[in-house]
């Protein structure tokens, strides 16, 4: 555990680095888009932002039978302290749902641990194990399976593909803080010109994001080629922002149309599609240019009703993980990664 002094520094520079307000909307949106609750919590055990709720709480479904002498303990703080006491980022609570704690870095320092579920992972359980857990509790398991539906499943990979990926931009958004307070401190004033303040920052964090969604969603459906084509609103086109495994030809085009190609036709309809066998076969024909292409992931990087860019995996041979599933899963990817390349004032 750490001491209270060295609780109080981070929650001091936690506070310093994120602005609440604006934290708890990025927070309430990554809960929306992954379908589970989310809370942030500093290394002292207290409460950074309120914690966003799109699903049941083990407390909230978790009515006793008979009157317990103490109120249960909230099962994502337990998952807090699992974290803090054991350093075990995965927690199963006692009424077998699956909790991840994800540590929030800076300098080698931790400064707070984001919380996420309840989920399941694989599968539910028979009912029977579900009914005996809960006698074992003393809770009505009506009400409680009744709330059970509303707990998403993931697979195994795709639960850690999205936690690795909601880390990732936990972190990218405290360095993001983190910078922009240095730099005020350095030059005062320079933050306020919203040109130099957003250019500056715009190009190198923008980068390491989409490297980084392209790098796992990538070796996730194990794809032979990918990029990230982020929309260019001064030239009303898209500009190659990340690639991998492309022609040199590609790579040199400055600006594509916005209505060029698949990317034009996924990014006009904000809907991901998947190419190929088992996939969607609305594609038009004279969109697909490139035949050695056996299937492809086409995914839109938007927020609500803006469209901030497309990015787009592909497979070269047969390959069972392009499918429906996983097109669904690199599409929260997709929105997660949208939320982190907004501007502030966007959100």
């Amino acid at each position: 555990m750490l001491s209270e002094s060295q609780g109080a520094m981070a929650e001091i520079s936690a506070r310093k680095l994120l602005e609440l307000k604006q934290w708890q909307q990025i927070q309430d949106l990554f809960a929306e888009i992954i379908g589970a609750n989310l809370s942030f919590i500093d290394p002292s055990g207290t409460p950074f932002s309120k914690p966003s709720e799109v699903t049941g709480f083990c407390s909230d479904f978790s009515i006793p039978t008979i009157r317990l002498k103490s109120r249960p303990v909230e099962c994502a703080f337990q998952a807090f302290q699992n974290w803090n006491e054991r350093q075990q980022h995965a927690y199963q609570c006692p009424h077998r749902l699956n909790f991840f704690s994800l540590p929030v870095r800076l300098r080698d320092e931790t400064i707070g641990v984001v919380t996420v579920g309840p989920f399941l992972v694989a599968k539910r359980e028979e009912e029977e194990i579900y009914r005996a857990t809960c006698a074992e509790h003393h809770i009505d398991p009506e009400p409680f399976l009744d709330r059970l539906r509303e707990i998403k499943i993931f697979s195994h990979n795709g639960i850690r593909v999205i936690t690795d990926f909601l880390k990732e931009l936990t972190q990218y958004i405290v360095r993001l803080a983190n910078q922009r307070l240095e730099l005020e401190r350095l030059l005062p004033g320079f933050m306020d010109s919203r040109i130099h303040g957003e250019t500056f920052f715009s190009t190198a964090y923008s980068g390491l994001l989409v490297n980084y969604l392209l790098d796992l969603a990538s070796g996730f459906v194990h794809a032979d080629s990918g990029s990230v084509l982020l929309v260019d609103e001064s030239e009303k086109s898209f500009f190659v922002k990340s690639a991998r495994g492309l022609r040199q030809s590609v790579l040199k085009k400055k600006h594509i149309a916005l209505d060029s190609g698949v990317a034009g036709w996924v990014a006009s309809r904000k809907k991901p599609v998947l190419i190929g066998p088992d996939g969607s076969g609305e594609v038009p024909k004279a969109k697909l240019k490139r035949p050695q292409i056996k299937a492809s992931i086409v995914v839109p990087l938007k927020y609500r009703k803006k469209v901030l860019g497309v990015f787009c995996l592909n497979t070269n041979s047969k390959n069972k993980r392009f499918n429906q599933d996983n097109l669904l899963l690199l599409d929260q990817l997709g929105k997660l990664a949208s939320v982190a390349l907004l501007r502030p004032s966007e959100n």
